[in-house]
């Protein structure tokens, strides 16, 4: 990797680190002007005070309510990549008279509609004794279930201990973790699994290759279009800042604790069979060698692979200068898998990732995803990354069918070798070598 990749991905990761002193925000403060919307029949309020922290409603002299903000009582409640910070307003009779969210670090793609009235507007009218339980007495919105969650725990904790301290009303807190339900996480566990199967599986060719197409729906259906599980750029801004969800949210540890490991030990593991994008991808190019009998466009090694590492660049820095998370919406993946592009930038790539695999196999993965580009920093030195042993003949099959160049015959030892950092472990190569000489593992 050139030096000047290198300076620009540490000095990444320093803004990134740097964010908190980088971007000032004030503590308290911003919610003032929320208040009469939320309790149209107060006429004035107090400033914040007490403890729990809290704004008085009053309607001329008389008190008539409290209004709070979420944070500032359970700190702890906690979406997918951090505390949501949602304003409250509660009569005294410990009914909810509004809700707006005002903060979070939520993934656009997913959680922007919990900002929506279609959302919020549910709380409304809702008493302090209710559940506030996304399923059952409140509606919540499909792939964005751990932020619907603390929302509505959020107000509910927030609200009971308001009412305990100010109305003299007491609601029990049913302690507990409560958790996503076995679907997810199993479905997780499967892909990888499969990718394991594929990864060492060393029988008939064409019993390979139905691994493979299993592999790939099952990623792109399941993973992708039905749960909305993948890695993101988002994802790799909230790991480095801590930004993780609870740990009920069981597949998000799965999925990225899978990634981070098989990626240190093998190689782009994830890139190749778990990522349901590079699934739809791979999937896509199958149809246009169907379709088109001239095979698809194999270009040589360039330096245009180092394109992934601006991007990834242009990503964490915009986000660690603005504390924007919108910017880092310019991935095409909720474009495909939600249906709902946020920005022109993430439609623009998705249909330049779709027709670039028309031409060029691989070809958001090997020069534009900003994800394959973190992910092959990790892959440098995986142990275990695919190899050729002492069968190879050199013949050069597997670099011909390589679809993302990281194969190449090394002129000193006469031998196939692989770089890690563009391998994705597809099994291209072993299903192309005759000799059955390419398998995972140390030297």
């Amino acid at each position: 990797m050139p030096w000047w990749i290198k300076i620009l991905l540490a000095s990444a990761l320093l803004a990134l680190l740097l964010n908190p002193l980088i971007i000032h925000k004030p503590s308290q403060g911003g919610e003032e002007v929320f208040l009469k919307e939320l309790f149209p029949n107060a006429t004035s309020f107090s400033s914040k005070r007490g403890d729990p922290l809290h704004y008085t409603a009053y309607k001329g002299s008389s008190s008539v309510g409290y209004c709070f903000v979420t944070t500032d009582i359970v700190p702890e409640e906690r979406g997918y990549a951090g505390p949501i910070k949602a304003l409250a307003c509660m009569d005294r009779k410990g009914v909810i008279t509004g809700v707006r969210v005002l903060e979070h670090k939520e993934t656009p793609a997913y959680a922007h509609k919990i900002e929506e009235p279609g959302f919020l507007d549910q709380f409304r009218g809702k008493n302090v004794r209710d559940p506030f339980v996304i399923g059952k007495d409140l509606d919540g919105i499909a792939r964005a279930s751990v932020s619907c969650d603390a929302v509505a725990g959020s107000i509910r904790k927030a609200a009971r201990i308001v009412s305990r301290a100010y109305l003299g009303i007491s609601v029990e807190e049913k302690r507990g973790i409560s958790g996503e339900g076995i679907l997810k996480p199993a479905a997780v566990l499967l892909v990888f699994f499969i990718a394991f199967l594929g990864l060492y599986w060393r029988k008939a060719r064409n019993l390979r290759q139905i691994v493979r197409w299993v592999s790939l729906f099952a990623s792109l259906v399941g993973l992708g279009f039905l749960l909305h599980s993948y890695i993101s750029i988002n994802t790799i801004v909230n790991l480095i800042l801590l930004h993780v969800p609870p740990l009920r949210t069981l597949s998000w540890y799965l999925l990225v604790g899978g990634t981070i490991i098989t990626t240190l030990l093998y190689g782009r593991l994830y890139c190749g069979w778990v990522c349901p994008f590079g699934a739809g991808l791979e999937i896509i190019e199958e149809f246009g060698k169907a379709a088109m009998p001239k095979p698809a466009t194999k270009i040589p090694k360039s330096r245009a692979v180092l394109v992934k590492f601006i991007v990834l660049w242009l990503g964490v820095t915009g986000f660690a200068f603005t504390d924007n998370l919108k910017i880092l919406g310019f991935e095409p993946f909720s474009s495909l898998f939600m249906l709902s592009p946020l920005n022109r930038a993430a439609l623009a790539l998705l249909l330049l990732a779709l027709g670039g695999s028309l031409l060029i196999p691989r070809f958001w993965c090997r020069f534009l995803c900003p994800v394959g580009a973190g992910l092959s920093l990790l892959s440098a030195w995986s142990p275990w990354r695919l190899r050729s042993n002492n069968l190879c003949d050199a013949c050069g099959d597997c670099i011909e069918a390589c679809p993302t160049n990281a194969c190449s015959l090394s002129s000193a030892k006469k031998i196939v070798t692989f770089d890690p950092k563009e391998c994705i472990q597809c099994n291209a190569c072993s299903r192309a070598c005759p000799c059955n000489a390419i398998v995972p593992g140390p030297s």
